[in-house]
């Protein structure tokens, strides 16, 4: 009877420090996603261009141009480097 009495408080404790440990871990972790370094971001955007829409996706950003003469384009950067990572031309399907 003492040797159960030993094994359950055993693991009563070691219940404690896992929990306590899975605590510890995510208060690490969502402290962390806000600690990104700053970044400032120059989108040079030839002469004329207009900046017609942007949108959140994600941890994207998706910015619609706009050229006289020429078709609209879409900028693909992340959020958390500010880098262009894709553009997308916008033709008329036929």
């Amino acid at each position: 009877m003492r040797a159960l009495k030993v094994l359950v408080a055993t693991m009563g404790v070691l219940i404690l420090a896992a929990i306590v440990a899975i605590v510890i871990t995510l208060s690490n972790r969502s402290a962390k996603m806000g600690s990104g370094k700053p970044w400032t971001r120059a989108l040079a955007l030839p002469a004329g261009t207009a900046l017609k829409d942007f949108r959140l996706s994600g941890d994207r950003l998706v910015v619609r141009t706009s050229r006289p003469g020429q078709r609209d384009r879409l900028l693909i950067l992340r959020l958390d480097t500010g880098a262009v990572i894709g553009t997308v031309t916008i033709t008329n399907a036929q």
